[in-house]
Order: structure tokens, then C-alpha cells, then sequence
């Protein structure tokens, strides 16, 4: 595949660590782009605002604000389309799922190889390129989507009282985001025992919820950070617990709209 130029074009990374900042950075200098940093989504959406960006790199588990969170803000708040890689650990299902509902247009798996890293950059310029932009619309859910969860045994256990279903998804919608922002934090800092107690936490909503594909996650989360096992298995289960809740956030709430 020809390399297309990319001299004056502005790549933005948004990336925690440290290690990575400087790996990926300096594959896209490489590549004659002009790269700015930022620490985390929150940071990320500030610069997206301030400027215009031909290219975005974002990591997912960052503390602030995670990379979920900024691509949903970028993409239906701020309607830009500017592409979007994600980079990420976690599993190929999971990304795949990922990019599907938050319109990120692609991603790449850690390690960073870097001649598969450039050929990516490249493939996803020229795609941008070549194509209309992508709108996002926050009302049209896939249907897999949908299937993340169900208020059927909620709705059972409150008597199918639509309106009490209604408050307590909406209680969800309220307490659960703070939550899992502190699980980030908690990661980060490695102080395990604490994000253990946090999923302890969060455990019946998912339960409740009916959210079967993080009913293993949020135990194994729970389980090894209170006892300070496995914990190099910890930052793909909150990746993946963070990818899912996200999806479940958005669709939850165009679902309660409509009770």
C-alpha cells in the first residue's frame, strides 16, 4: 500500500502511560506528523475542542476520564469525525465489539508492532479519505447492543411497575458511573483491596440487570482484588468491564425513554 503524505497533518495521542506516549508518539513523528499528548479522555476532548485534528489514537483504561467516554463525547456531542484508532489490550471480540458501538473507525492490539502500526495509519487515512463521514446517532442501538441486558427481572421483582423501573434504571444510570471511575482510579493506583470492595459494589446492579457476559468480570474483580491475587489479569477484566458498562450506559438510557 502507497503511503500517502502526511507532512502537515496533526495526530493527537491520548494515553496514560508513559512507556506507550513515547513508543507511539514516535512512530507517528516518524511518519512527518505532528503529534500533541494528552493523559487521559477528559484532556483528549479538551484538545479536541481547542483544535483540529486529521488523526486519533486512544488508549481505553485511563484514569479521569477513559477512552470510551471521550470517543462517545467526540463522536454525538462534538460531531467530529476526525478517524479514530483505538489501542488497546484487551480482547479481539471485545475491540471489535468496541469500535462497533462507539464509532471509533478501527483498532490495533498491544504490543505496538510498528510497521503493522504505519500500515493501519495509513489504511485508515486513505479510507477517511476515500469515504463519507460517519454519522453517529445515538438513537439507533444494534441490536446486540440491546441484548447486553434486559429489565425483565427487575421489572419482575418491582411488581412490573414501569414507573419504579424506570427510577431505579435511572438510580443506576446515577450511582454507577462514579463508581467505575473510581475502579480506574483504583487500578491505577494499584490499591487493589479497595477496587476488590468497589466491585463488591457494583456486583447486584449487574446481577439485576441481567448483564450476563459481566457477571464472571465483576466476581473475578471482586475476588482478586480483595485478596491481591492474579492481579496481572485485572487491567483486561476492567477493560472489558469498562467497554460493556459504556454500551449499557447509552443504550440504557434511550431504553428508559421510551417506559
Amino acid at each position: 500500500m502507497e503511503s500517502i503524505n502526511k507532512e502537515n497533518l496533526t495526530a493527537l495521542l491520548v494515553e496514560d502511560d508513559s512507556i506507550n506516549q513515547i513508543i507511539i508518539s514516535s512512530i507517528l513523528k516518524k511518519m512527518t506528523m505532528q503529534v500533541d499528548i494528552a493523559a487521559n479522555g477528559a484532556i483528549g476532548v479538551e484538545k479536541t475542542k481547542q483544535k483540529k485534528y486529521d488523526f486519533i489514537v486512544m488508549d481505553i483504561q485511563m484514569p479521569v476520564m477513559n477512552g470510551i467516554e471521550a470517543i462517545n463525547i467526540i463522536r454525538q456531542e462534538l460531531k467530529i469525525t476526525t478517524p479514530i484508532l483505538v489501542v488497546t489490550s484487551n480482547t479481539l471480540a471485545n475491540t471489535e465489539k468496541l469500535c462497533k458501538e462507539t464509532d471509533a473507525n478501527d483498532y490495533f492490539l498491544k504490543p505496538i508492532e510498528p510497521t503493522s502500526f504505519i500500515a493501519k495509519v495509513d489504511e485508515m487515512l486513505k479510507n477517511h479519505r476515500a469515504a463519507p463521514p460517519k454519522t453517529a446517532n445515538i438513537q439507533h442501538q444494534p441490536a446486540e447492543a440491546k441484548e447486553m441486558f434486559s429489565l425483565k427481572k427487575m421489572s419482575s421483582l418491582l411488581g412490573n411497575n414501569q414507573s419504579e423501573v424506570k427510577r431505579l434504571a435511572e438510580m443506576f444510570l446515577q450511582v454507577s458511573p462514579p463508581i467505575l471511575q473510581e475502579m480506574n482510579e483504583r487500578l491505577t493506583q494499584k490499591q487493589y483491596e479497595l477496587l476488590g470492595n468497589l466491585a463488591h459494589k457494583m456486583k447486584p446492579s449487574i446481577d439485576i440487570l441481567e448483564i450476563e457476559n459481566l457477571k464472571d468480570v465483576i466476581r473475578s474483580i471482586e475476588k482478586f482484588g480483595k485478596n491481591n491475587i492474579n492481579t496481572d489479569q485485572l487491567n483486561d477484566l476492567m477493560d472489558e468491564l469498562n467497554t460493556t458498562l459504556q454500551i449499557v450506559f447509552k443504550t440504557l438510557t434511550v431504553e428508559i425513554a421510551k417506559l
